[in-house]
């Protein structure tokens, strides 16, 4: 019942979160529903023959937690999990061989013991196999991610626990009250963990997405501000240069008026994949507001970052707006002055960089100060 449960609480909550950016909540709806089938297939024992019973219950348990691993890849962005599959092919097919094999030399009353050796070990190999799945991020393990580990740690014990009573404990009726509080905790331990992930994933998604400005999705003017001081005192401590670039679109309002604000919000998309195209994993790239933007380089001195802005430059010069007409932009820079920390403060490098970038329009615009 509780595995039936969480199935219906996972099909609940999979129509009520937006899994665009998800996992899919279905593998989980389907670990617990073939779960739930097995432990049928266990009540239906006195009825059908033990062996095929037996075979049917186990080989479900096996599907169910390879249905958990092929989870968790897929939230790894890894589609196709063709040698998932073709394990579990190898692991059932070893089972049901082990089982038969069992049963045909006629072991007698170790049968069962046998059984349940086989399955646990292969479950415990499945649940160690989905560990190292579980992170995402290593430089940024979230709340769920950590429970879940928990989680399958507990389950890898559990499992070792199981396997010791099937050899341990005689009484059949003992052993199964035994085995049905483990597996209720297991049940309930495994929907915590899985549900605390899910809204784990659902809290960096929503701040992933306020960091981000909705037309260009570089990051917005908010962010840029709560990571630049951060950047800024890392880089004084560790005495490394920094460089800002501003940049902002020439004549952009008669752009806006001569074409429209559609074609605009297209020319503002083109110049954001001149940035992208042009960042490292380390920069720091936003949208500054209207049509400026902004730039944080780190490890990045003044003469590299004109060859950075002077590429920014030409290739924002190949956007075209019409026949014989091209985007143009004004770019100011400034640089962090190495072992000055009274100078070196997010104000005083913005303002520098703003009043070059005026020096420039100034200047005649569509050019570097």
């Amino acid at each position: 019942m509780l595995n039936v449960s969480a199935a219906s609480f996972f099909t609940y909550l999979a129509r009520q979160v937006d899994t665009s950016n998800l996992f899919g909540i279905k593998y989980f709806i389907f670990y617990f529903v073939v779960i739930s089938c097995s432990y049928i297939a266990g009540a239906l024992l006195p009825i059908v023959d033990p062996v095929i019973g037996n075979v049917v219950g186990n080989v479900l348990v096996i599907v169910a937690y390879f249905i958990l691993l092929a989870g968790l890849i897929s939230r790894q962005g890894q589609l196709g999990n063709r040698r998932t599959w073709a394990l579990m092919s190898i692991f059932i097919s070893t089972y049901i061989a082990i089982e038969v094999a069992s049963h045909a030399i006629d072991i007698g009353p170790s049968n069962s013991v046998v059984s349940r050796t086989s399955t646990l070990l292969m479950i415990m190999g499945v649940v160690l196999w989905g560990y190292r799945f579980v992170v995402i991020d290593k430089s940024n393990v979230l709340f769920g991610e950590k429970i879940l580990k928990l989680s399958l740690i507990i389950h890898f014990f559990a499992g070792l626990l199981t396997l010791t009573l099937a050899y341990v404990v005689v009484d059949p009726l003992l052993y199964l009250i035994v085995i049905m509080i483990i597996l209720c905790f297991n049940t309930i331990l495994m929907t915590g963990s899985l549900m605390s992930l899910i809204l784990s994933d659902e809290i960096q998604k929503n701040y992933a997405l306020s960091t981000r400005d909705s037309l260009t999705n570089l990051y917005n003017r908010g962010y840029f501000f709560e990571r630049l001081e951060t950047l800024i005192e890392h880089q004084n401590r560790h005495d490394r240069t920094l460089s800002i670039v501003i940049m902002d679109l020439d004549n952009f309002k008669t752009i806006n008026d001569r074409f429209g604000h559609v074609f605009g919000d297209a020319m503002l998309t083109s110049f954001s994949k001149v940035l992208s195209g042009n960042s490292r994993d380390s920069d720091i790239i936003a949208r500054f507001g209207g049509e400026e933007f902004v730039a944080a380089l780190p490890d990045t001195d003044y003469d590299a970052a004109l060859i950075w802005a002077q590429r920014i430059l030409n290739q924002t010069n190949e956007i075209q707006v019409s026949n014989n007409e091209y985007l143009g932009v004004s770019i100011g820079i400034s640089t962090l002055k190495t072992g000055d920390v009274a100078q070196n403060r997010a104000e005083k490098l913005l303002d520098e960089a703003d009043k070059n970038l005026y020096k420039a329009k100034d200047a005649g615009r569509n050019r570097i100060l």
